[in-house]
């Protein structure tokens, strides 16, 4: 199709111009939602249950010198032998490449020791590549180095690479940053998809920490996040802490937040240490905390005793009585120093001394007094 073009002199130039109504466009297929809720879809496949879907991009950030590494290979360790990462998410057996690329060949096989143990035999199902090898560029030749390993070791349904940004190019000057960390992902997206395997990215934090979303840390833009299906985050508060929050989201899962900690010591027992290891979730914790301060409270401990010993399952007694006897009749410590401190503590326990000791109480005032009758619920 010509066009014309007039210049500055007035001289008049044909140009070829694509003729857009000639270029074949694909026609696009809907679908209705009572077909589409007819369609026999497979469920979501996990490689970890609960936080690592198949098929996909995932990312895991954190500050420098946070054991990302270890965590990783812990990982991979777990899903090469079908064992439970974190000692919590159960793996499904598979093999797995891991990108180790600012490191020798060393590197990865002492960290791997340090985890499984000195005496360990390390699977044969987790492949390394390593800085050692001539790895190239996203969009110069990685993507087909990516796929003839995904080839060489068809089993493989989890990459790692150790770190992203080694296999970055910078953006061009036209680009944004966001199209760029999009644009990266897309095309690993695309491999993942086709080899139905899940690439996990490791980053760094970004320098200016957020503090209204732990998510908004991960090095790069918001295209970052948006074209990822999982991300991982790992926030302590100092480096030196031991203790750290992993938070996880994604696409087709749960968020969550974990409270997990580091063993940085050596096992010589022979079975490793260099691994993250799950306490539970924030809210479990908190849960473990109470019932642990539950337990050891002096006042609890003094009416299970009295309760327990008393021949009709039931005791009555008032806040002087717990103060000024209590240790002399039950052995135990009490750190209450009022009247007021042992009724906030009943308060506060009550549920738990019914639930765990299957004790309940009333209290009626005498005299301005507060009078409790503690009774073992034998029903």
């Amino acid at each position: 199709m010509k066009r014309g073009l007039i210049m500055g002199d007035d001289t008049f130039i044909n140009i070829d111009m694509p003729d857009f109504n000639e270029k074949e466009i694909p026609k696009l297929n809907s679908i209705n939602a009572h077909d589409l809720q007819c369609l026999d879809i497979p469920p979501i496949e996990w490689i970890v249950d609960d936080v690592l879907p198949l098929g996909g991009i995932g990312v895991l950030s954190a500050p420098p010198k946070s054991y990302k590494s270890y965590m990783m290979l812990s990982l991979c360790l777990s899903v090469c032998r079908g064992e439970k990462f974190l000692d919590r998410f159960q793996c499904h057996r598979a093999d797995c490449i891991y990108f180790d690329l600012e490191s020798s060949r060393r590197r990865p096989r002492d960290r791997m020791l340090q985890i499984a143990g000195d005496n360990a035999v390390l699977p044969y199902n987790l492949h390394f590549v390593t800085a050692e090898e001539d790895v190239k560029p996203l969009g110069e030749g990685f993507e087909e180095q990516l796929m003839g390993m995904l080839t060489k070791f068809p089993k493989t349904k989890l990459v790692v690479i150790d770190v992203w940004q080694m296999i970055r190019k910078d953006a061009k000057r036209t680009q944004t940053a966001y199209s760029k960390d999009y644009q990266d992902n897309r095309i690993l997206g695309e491999i993942a998809r086709e080899y139905n395997v899940t690439l996990m990215l490791i980053t760094h934090d970004r320098k200016m920490k957020d503090t209204s979303d732990v998510f908004n840390n991960i090095s790069g833009s918001t295209g970052t996040l948006g074209s990822v299906d999982v991300a991982w985050k790992i926030s302590r508060e100092n480096r030196t802490d031991d203790k750290a929050i992993f938070s996880i989201t994604g696409r087709d899962l749960k968020p969550q937040e974990l409270s997990i900690w580091f063993d940085g010591e050596e096992n010589h027992s022979g079975k490793g240490g260099f691994q993250w290891h799950c306490n539970g979730t924030e809210e479990e914790v908190e849960a473990e905390r109470e019932l642990k301060e539950f337990k050891y409270n002096g006042v609890i401990q003094l009416i299970y005793k009295m309760v327990t010993a008393s021949d009709n399952g039931e005791w009555t007694t008032d806040a002087s009585n717990i103060l000024e006897n209590g240790e002399a009749l039950a052995g135990v410590t009490i750190r209450e120093e009022s009247g007021k401190a042992i009724s906030n503590t009943l308060k506060r326990f009550r549920k738990m001394l019914l639930e765990n000791m299957n004790i309940e109480y009333r209290v009626k005032q005498i005299k301005h007094i507060n009078v409790y009758t503690f009774k073992e619920n034998r029903k």
